[in-house]
């Protein structure tokens, strides 16, 4: 468990303080604009895209913004959000397993 928790509040720091590479935006950028194509494969996503757009008022040029919006990210931008948004302080981690009857966890055999 404690290599686990260790490791994930290594890779949680690391997102938060140090600049994303060049490649790992860029992959990023290109699997949500590929992707896109088919989240409107069949005519009942293209009525979910519509309803979404009408629903929080995102403009019928939303799709054209959105590329714009993806292409633009640059690895400072991604490391802003991340400091913004990615508190070590408030973070809260929710282990699941089996516990006895007096909610202490079970121990490994």
């Amino acid at each position: 468990y404690t290599q686990v928790r260790d490791g994930f509040f290594k890779e949680f720091r690391d997102i938060r303080d140090k600049e994303a590479t060049a490649r790992e935006v860029d992959d990023a950028k290109k699997y949500l604009l590929g992707s896109l194509p088919f989240k409107l494969a069949s005519n009942e996503d293209v009525a979910m895209q519509m309803l979404m757009v009408e629903r929080y008022g995102l403009g019928f040029d939303y799709l054209e913004k959105y590329r714009e919006a993806v292409s633009a990210v640059t690895p400072a931008d991604v490391q802003a959000v991340a400091k913004k948004y990615l508190d070590p302080k408030r973070l809260v981690i929710v282990a699941v397993g089996p516990i006895d009857e007096t909610g202490k966890p079970l121990e490994e055999k």
